[in-house]
């Protein structure tokens, strides 16, 4: 069975919007505004990855994937095993969190799982340059977020 970009894009934009949201919530845990601050724009930046995967959805052609069904139950698993699979897990953690240390270690973590997820979708699209070079580009982002994130947990 063939799937769709587009089947694929909209995955993308649900897990930048949960990023949004995490690091938005992250920001109120902090009462230090360099802390506060860095997580929004951390929020900024996840906005700017979902625009990317929106603007895609309008640019690129309705292309097939060349993947079978177990391939595409991977992608879903994947994407259910993430730190985050909606905004009330997220809302969950962060009601339970123990210490700014966690927050850190957990959105590390997801920039991580993000990362591998959009891997995944290198192999799939591999004849789609446009595709490619977006994928490269946010992956290169995530693992800025994560230099990020080690930077200022350990100044």
């Amino acid at each position: 069975m063939k799937y769709s970009l587009k089947e694929i894009i909209d995955m993308a934009v649900s897990i930048e919007d949960n990023g949004v949201y995490f690091y938005t919530k992250c920001a109120d845990k902090f009462d230090d505004t360099s802390k506060k601050e860095f997580f929004l724009m951390l929020a900024d930046e996840e906005k700017e990855h979902k625009k990317i995967f929106s603007s895609m959805l309008n640019t690129i052609p309705e292309a097939e994937g060349t993947f079978t069904d177990e391939y595409y139950m991977y992608l879903n698993a994947i994407t259910r095993q993430q730190v985050f699979k909606d905004i009330d897990s997220i809302d969950s953690y962060l009601e339970k969190v123990k210490s700014i240390g966690d927050i850190f270690i957990t959105a590390i973590h997801t920039e991580q799982d993000s990362i591998m997820w959009y891997r995944e979708l290198l192999d799939m699209y591999k004849g789609d340059t446009k595709s490619i070079d977006v994928l490269n580009k946010l992956i290169a982002e995530e693992k800025k977020h994560i230099i990020r994130l080690y930077q200022v947990m350990n100044p």
